[in-house]
């Protein structure tokens, strides 16, 4: 989502340094000049309406091309290398993770959570996922939300949570 990806890319400069990871090389000029300032005074929620859904309109053109094919590695090793780096749940660790996931959710798709947890679950992972039709993202969270609570009490109470790997291997 490209509404979205400024606050990456902010944070990967701040942290990584703009010697090693500068916006300008992933973002069109115009919003590279007040990047600190938009990320720093938007909530996640105005993001999407302030940079619009075209990537066209916010990536530069060689990064949105390799973002999309899945090419980072080739054109932008080093964003691909922080990515890698920074992946949560690629990992093995004995902490269980809960994915609740709405099917129609065009942030984060159900195609793109299994392919996260296919990964994740190869490295020795477990997961519990749950699907809620018709739901989006930004109701995910109110949908799921005793689910959830059910799931945390299950490990509170020492109790062994559903692991879905089988799902996605």
């Amino acid at each position: 989502n490209p509404g979205l990806i400024p606050y990456l890319i902010y944070a990967y400069s701040d942290f990584y340094g703009k010697d090693n990871f500068d916006p300008k090389d992933y973002m069109q000029e115009k919003w590279v000049k007040t990047l600190r300032e938009d990320v720093l005074r938007m909530c996640v929620d105005q993001m999407p309406s302030f940079y619009g859904s075209n990537p066209a309109a916010v990536y530069t053109p060689d990064f949105g091309e390799a973002l999309y094919a899945r090419k980072l590695h080739e054109k932008f090793g080093r964003i691909q290398k922080y990515f890698d780096e920074n992946s949560t749940g690629y990992v093995k660790n004995d902490i269980p993770m809960n994915i609740m996931q709405g099917t129609v959710d065009p942030i984060i798709t159900v195609a793109s959570q299994k392919e996260f947890m296919k990964l994740s679950c190869q490295n020795g992972n477990k997961i519990t996922y749950t699907e809620f039709p018709g739901v989006h993202h930004f109701q995910t969270r109110q949908v799921s939300l005793q689910e959830s609570l059910d799931w945390m009490k299950q490990i509170r109470e020492g109790q062994t949570v559903k692991d879905d790997c089988e799902l996605v291997l």
